[in-house]
C-alpha cells in the first residue's frame, strides 16, 4: 500500500480539496452521530487519520516518499565555489526561451532546462541551442499529465 502513495506528486490543490472533503466528512458524519451512536464518532476519526495520511504522503517534504535532500553535498558539485542552481520547466516556450537562452548566455551562465517532450517536437532548435550553449537538458515527462494515481509504467512512458 505504502509503494502506492510513493508514486504520487504533490500538487497544492489537493490541500484544498483535502481540507473540503474532510470538512463534508465531518458534517456527514455529525448528522450520523444524531441518528446512530459512537460508530459514527469512529468514522470521523477515521476520516480524519485517513485525511492526514493522504496529504503527508504527497506532499513534498514527506518522509514517506524517501528523504529530501534541501543542501547538495559538495561533492555533488563540479567546483567548491558556492553556486545557485537556475532550472525551468515546462518549456521551451516559443517567445520566452530564446530570451532567457539570450540573457544566460550574455552572462556565461549555464541552467538546466526541465522540457515538456510535446513542446520539445514544436521548438527542436531551442533543445539543439541549450545543448550548444552547455545547459544541461532534464526529462519532464511528454505532454505533462498528472500522475496522481498513475501505474509506474505509466510514469516511466511518459
Amino acid at each position: 500500500m505504502l509503494e502506492a502513495f510513493r508514486m504520487l506528486r504533490y500538487y497544492p490543490g489537493y490541500t484544498l480539496v483535502g481540507a473540503i472533503i474532510l470538512v463534508l466528512t465531518i458534517y456527514g458524519n455529525y448528522i450520523l452521530i444524531s441518528r446512530s451512536g459512537w460508530w459514527a464518532i469512529a468514522s470521523i476519526v477515521i476520516s480524519v487519520l485517513v485525511w492526514v495520511f493522504f496529504l503527508t504522503s504527497i506532499h513534498p517534504q514527506a518522509r514517506l516518499q524517501g528523504r529530501l535532500i534541501t543542501n547538495i553535498p559538495p561533492s555533488w558539485t563540479q567546483n567548491s565555489k558556492p553556486s545557485a542552481y537556475l532550472t525551468f520547466d515546462d518549456g521551451p516556450n516559443l517567445i520566452y526561451t530564446s530570451q532567457v537562452l539570450r540573457i544566460l548566455s550574455d552572462f556565461g551562465v549555464r541552467a538546466t532546462f526541465f522540457p515538456i517532450g510535446i513542446n520539445i517536437e514544436r521548438a527542436p532548435e531551442m533543445i539543439a541551442e541549450m545543448e550548444r550553449e552547455r545547459h544541461t537538458i532534464g526529462n519532464h515527462s511528454y505532454d505533462h499529465q498528472t500522475f496522481i494515481f498513475r501505474s509506474r509504467n505509466f510514469i516511466e512512458m511518459e
